[in-house]
């Protein structure tokens, strides 16, 4: 099974999973993730949810762009709005779990979920309408913010790296000066620990390797500057 075949067999799953009802996705959890979560049962997915839209809407399955649609106002409802929130810009993992509720909210979400509400403003604009792409970069600001808030450090690798995604693909999608001015500073940061370490540094573990590629890949799609 070459990429893009893999790619559309993960999407097609999401979409078997879709509840029409609620909006997102659904899979079947044992409870184990541990330091965050320990739900278990059938639960729907913010980021998986997410993760479809930005699939079908990449691979053109105009069939499913009611889904997609639905699923992102969805994932946009669920994020945590309140500016004076220690977890603004945040989703919590699942619909059934909300961020007070979790064992520990996972601040990472603001990037994970956030760079697929990126692709689609950046990617997909033209699949959107304007309520739509109004609500997704409210939502890409929030997420923004609470990276800024947080403020991981550079040896943080694949999250410093997310971070700088985030930030500076905020910064030039809502042309929001500041966020690019911090985005790059942050990048920098990032660039000089790297060359004086000679390596990604995080647990010099082959899995954070990969997605630091593919996060700077994805840097090279989403960057204009």
């Amino acid at each position: 099974m070459n990429r893009t075949e893999k790619a559309k067999a993960l999407i097609w799953t999401a979409l078997k999973n879709f509840d029409e009802e609620e909006g997102l996705v659904t899979k079947l959890e044992n409870g184990k993730h541990g330091y965050h979560t320990q739900l278990s049962g059938k639960i729907h997915h913010i980021k998986d949810s997410a993760n479809m839209a930005v699939g079908v809407f990449l691979l053109e399955w105009k069939e499913y762009y009611a889904q997609a649609i639905k699923a992102l106002y969805r994932v946009c409802d669920i994020q945590d709005t309140d500016k004076d929130s220690r977890t603004f810009g945040l989703w919590p993992y699942y619909l059934e779990e909300n961020l007070e509720c979790m064992i520990a909210p996972d601040y990472n979400w603001a990037n994970f979920v956030g760079r697929d509400l990126l692709a689609i403003c950046i990617l997909c604009q033209d699949k959107l309408t304007k309520d739509l792409e109004k609500r997704l970069k409210q939502a890409i600001y929030n997420a923004a913010e609470c990276t800024v808030r947080r403020n991981v450090s550079a040896d943080y690798t694949n999250i410093s790296i997310m971070g700088c995604l985030t930030i500076i693909a905020a910064g030039e999608l809502l042309q929001d000066e500041r966020l690019f001015e911090i985005g790059k500073e942050r990048l920098k940061t990032l660039y000089e620990y790297t060359k004086v370490t000679t390596a990604f540094s995080e647990y010099n573990s082959s899995a954070y390797v990969v997605i630091a590629l593919e996060e700077i890949a994805r840097m090279l799609v989403f960057f204009k500057d």
